[in-house]
């Protein structure tokens, strides 16, 4: 199985598309489908441009169920703003902001 969190319109051929919009597969908040689903059964997770729009709880708690969901040796693909970008602090849509350090803290 692989998950691709906050799809929008751009879409990737083999994974379940996850999104609010009614084009996603599967029209659900990321955190809602990512615990309806089971523990170490899925391959890969990408997150393109999506976390950033979740508030710091919410993240917390998404990445919670994505280290549960993944098996092990899943790829887990995320691609977020850097937190000193002039555009993307300034953007009104964004609620967590990243950088080099905020993964780390997700791994051994």
């Amino acid at each position: 199985m692989k998950i691709e969190l906050g799809c929008g319109l751009t879409k990737k051929d083999g994974y379940v598309e996850v999104d609010l919009i009614p084009e996603a597969d599967v029209q659900q908040d990321m955190y809602e489908y990512l615990n309806s689903i089971d523990d170490n059964c899925v391959d890969a997770i990408r997150a393109i441009d999506s976390l950033e729009d979740i508030t710091k709880e919410e993240f917390l708690k998404v990445m919670k169920e994505i280290l549960g969901v993944c098996k092990n040796g899943a790829i887990l693909e995320i691609r977020v703003p850097y937190h000193t970008q002039s555009v993307n602090i300034g953007n009104p849509f964004h609620k967590t902001y990243f950088n080099e350090h905020t993964f780390r803290f997700f791994c051994r």
